[in-house]
């Protein structure tokens, strides 16, 4: 359990990594996303649907 920790800080940094050699700014993206569950808990679920 104790090496499960690292993993949350791993997923973060690949992901800033990953938006910065792409030059996509994080905070748009995730504003985008809280959007798009946020329609999806409108409809009633949060699962992967077709938008």
């Amino acid at each position: 359990r104790e090496e499960l920790k690292f993993e949350p800080g791993d997923l973060l940094y690949s992901t800033i990594t990953i938006a910065n050699s792409f030059n996509i700014d994080l905070e748009e993206a995730l504003n985008m996303v809280l959007e798009k569950y946020k329609k999806r808990l409108n409809k009633g679920s949060a699962g992967s649907e077709n938008d």
